[in-house]
């Protein structure tokens, strides 16, 4: 299933029941650009360890662990050439 919620934000749905895990992913595209290149890649960083609400990474990580063991991930990948 998919939607559009707002301009240039696409959510897709794909339900199953071949797992228990719920993973959610959010993807984010823009195109290459030498100046902004390192900014995006600190950002992706920043977005899963730096909050108001746990500002170290070990008052994160111990939110995380009881949340029965959910995790968070960022990466960063070039789209074509």
């Amino acid at each position: 299933m998919s939607r559009q919620s707002q301009p240039n934000i696409h959510i897709k749905v794909s339900p199953t029941t071949k797992f228990k895990t719920t993973t959610i992913v959010f993807k984010f595209m823009a195109p290459l650009e030498y100046d902004t290149i390192t900014a995006r890649s600190l950002l992706s960083k920043l977005l899963v360890r730096a909050t108001k609400k746990w500002p170290t990474d070990k008052s994160f990580n111990n939110h995380l662990a009881d949340l029965y063991g959910a995790y968070v991930n960022s990466t960063i990948s070039k789209f074509k050439d």
